[in-house]
This record gives C-alpha cells, structure tokens and sequence, in this order.
C-alpha cells in the first residue's frame, strides 16, 4: 500500500500557515506540479515556526540538527500556474524510535505541509482573489536529531536537555530502513530488467550550508533515470512523478562519483520505479533509495 501524507496530531503552538511564492519551473506544461516545488512549502511555512519556538532554538545552540532521512511526496491534478501563490498548513513533532531490545535508538522531528492553490492556466486571464483553493499537494518528512559538527562518535542523539522539551519525546515511529524501498508495492508486477545509469559526479553547486549534497537534488536525479529507464523499455508517453517516497542513510558529498539502479514496475496501469543511489567506495549499502510512481 502507498503511504500519503497526513496531518500531524499537535498542539495548535506547533502548527503554522504560510504562503509560498511558486517559481516558474515549478509548474509542468500541463499545469501540474514538480515533486521538487512541495517540500519548499514545508520549508516555508513550517521550518519558519520551528525555528521561531525558543526550546528549538536552544537545541540548534547545543550543536544538535535536524538532518532530514524520509521525504515523501504526492502532487494533485491540476491545472495550476506559477501566477499564484501555494497556500500552506502545516506543523511538527519531536519522536524517537527505539531499537530491538526496545531501547530509544534515535529521536526526530517530523514535519507534515499541504499546498493549496487556484485552478488556473498560465497564459489564460487572471483568477479571482477569492477563487476557491484547491489541494495541490502534501508532503512529510522526519529529520535525525544529530550533532552534526561532532566526532563520528558522538553524533548520535538518545535524549534532549532541555528544561521546554521532555528528556524523550512521546510519540513513537516505526523507522523502517533505507532498503524497505527497494521492494515492490503488493500488487506489482516487474517491467524489464534492472539497470544502472552511467557513473556520474557531484558538484559544489549542489551542496549546501550542511556540507554535503542538498536533499532535493536526489529527486531530480531519481525522476530522471527513471525516465531514461522507461525510453530504454520503450515506454516512451510523457509521464510525470505523482508520489515519491525517499529515504537518506548517508550523504553525499562535492566530488564522490555515483550511480544510479532503477528497476521498472507496473501498478495499477501506472509506471514505477525503485531506485538506489551509491557512491563508489560505499560498502555499507545504498546512500539513497527511492519509489515512485508517474502517471
């Protein structure tokens, strides 16, 4: 079963609404939307009130940052257009998970966002400003607690201390791994064999202040070997990324050579993929992986 984001059950303090300003390439010919435009949203509306809360702040202080390891994304039927402004609601949680002998393993601060905007053509006449606001996408995602700047050995981060924040959180996740992605929905059926894209480098230009590759680079770089698979099978219809699940276990950084393995599915008469990027040298398994379904 494919997961959808959900709204988080928090205190009203810990949910937010924003605006955010769409960039031209957000929005596809047809009027739909890019997975890369939704997470900006949650960056937007509900990182602005998490880093505004002063017990978030005093972590930050502390050397401890949330480093994002899930990114899921779903985008709405259209048609919508760069000339207005996605409509946010959102919030966050702190959570830990806990290991097999049931011992707090790690802790996290999960985010949640939906987008809304007007139906709307891009060269057509402008809408209404009370034009009814339609869902336009949503997105969630959980972020590692880490001291980023730490030995490799003390990085990890069991419990807090902070006098505003419980030593560990209540709610509760289920952290499944990494690899979890690389198996297909029930109900798939495998289109072709798998196959890997040819080896490529990363660049300064897609790092950013966390020293490593920016997270939003890895959706891109995914989408576009999945297509390139799809031209290889001969699938060939223009299709777009409709929902997106990512899971990070290691960064990347400016000058390690990658490869990307897509392996096509069928669902439903939509096309998917599973996909893993790896860095050479990497012996501990994928840095990245990926499902995602296009229609």
């Amino acid at each position: 079963m494919l997961l959808h984001p959900t709204p988080l059950n928090v205190p009203e303090r810990q949910t937010a609404r924003g605006r955010l300003r769409l960039r031209y390439d957000d929005i596809t010919q047809d009027g739909r939307f890019v997975v890369n435009a939704l997470p900006p949203l949650m960056s937007e509306v509900v990182w602005g009130r998490f880093l505004s809360m002063e017990e978030n702040l005093g972590l930050l202080k502390q050397g401890i940052v949330p480093i994002l390891t899930r990114l899921l994304v779903t985008t709405s039927e259209g048609p919508f257009s760069p000339n207005n402004d996605l409509e946010g609601t959102g919030g966050y949680q702190y959570a830990h998970s806990v290991d097999a002998s049931g011992a707090v393993d790690r802790l996290y601060v999960n985010m949640w966002a939906e987008g809304r905007a007007p139906h709307a053509m891009t060269y057509a006449p402008p809408v209404a400003k009370d034009a009814p606001r339609a869902p336009a996408g949503s997105v969630y995602a959980e972020h590692v607690l880490t001291r980023l700047f730490s030995d490799a050995g003390n990085r990890k981060v069991t419990e807090l201390s902070s006098p505003d924040l419980p030593r560990v959180p209540e709610t509760r996740i289920e952290a499944s791994p990494p690899e979890a992605l690389l198996s297909f929905p029930a109900g798939a059926i495998a289109i072709g064999a798998e196959w890997s894209a040819e080896a490529f480098s990363f660049g300064l230009f897609q790092t950013d202040s966390n020293r490593h590759v920016n997270s939003l680079v890895y959706p891109r770089l995914f989408e576009q070997a999945a297509l390139t698979h799809f031209a290889r099978i001969g699938r060939t219809a223009p299709c777009l990324a409709s929902w997106a699940d990512f899971r990070f276990r290691k960064p990347c950084f400016a000058g390690d050579k990658s490869v990307v393995t897509v392996q096509a599915f069928e669902l439903e008469g939509a096309l998917g993929v599973t996909a893993r990027l790896t860095t050479e040298g990497n012996s501990r398994g994928a840095n990245c992986t990926a499902q995602m379904i296009f229609a």
